[in-house]
């Protein structure tokens, strides 16, 4: 990081996605919340500004694990984290979650019928978990804005 400060990095972005463990496991990012701390610790020391993006609504998510996801986002500003972005999950042909959903694995379900890409929207959700409503997820990814933006 010290290196990348010197060579001119102003910014970095992570895509942390979660603030749970479980979560970050199942999705092979092949890091843990630990990780995630140190990296945004390590950047901010350097003097890079650390911005992140949390995923709210991935396969398996309840309201607790997005909870998790928010106090997780939040308690980072004190290693630096300056702003987060929160947003619904996105599927994308070809991509791990789009396959999981096209054969009908997991816990995630379509909220259209149709491949209409005028219907996508990180801020409007096209895709949530069983367990919960797209009404539910809408205002969690508000109350994680509201909650980082405190």
């Amino acid at each position: 990081m010290e290196l990348m400060q010197k060579a001119g990095c102003e910014l970095i972005f992570f895509g942390i996605e979660s603030g749970s463990d479980t979560q970050l496991k199942q999705m092979s990012k092949g890091i843990t919340t630990d990780t995630i701390k140190n990296a945004v610790d390590i950047a901010h020391q350097a003097g890079i500004h650390v911005r992140g993006s949390f995923i709210i609504g991935l396969d398996g998510d309840t309201p607790e694990t997005i909870n998790q996801t928010i106090e997780f986002a939040s308690g980072l500003k004190r290693y630096g984290l300056e702003q987060a972005q929160f947003h619904c999950l996105d599927l994308y042909p070809g991509t791990y979650y789009w396959n999981m959903v096209e054969k009908g694995e997991g816990t995630l379900k379509r909220m259209y019928d149709t491949y209409d890409w005028s219907v996508f929207s990180r801020n409007k959700p096209h895709i949530v978990p069983n367990s919960m409503t797209v009404g539910e997820l809408e205002q969690l990814v508000k109350y994680a804005r509201e909650q980082f933006d405190k």
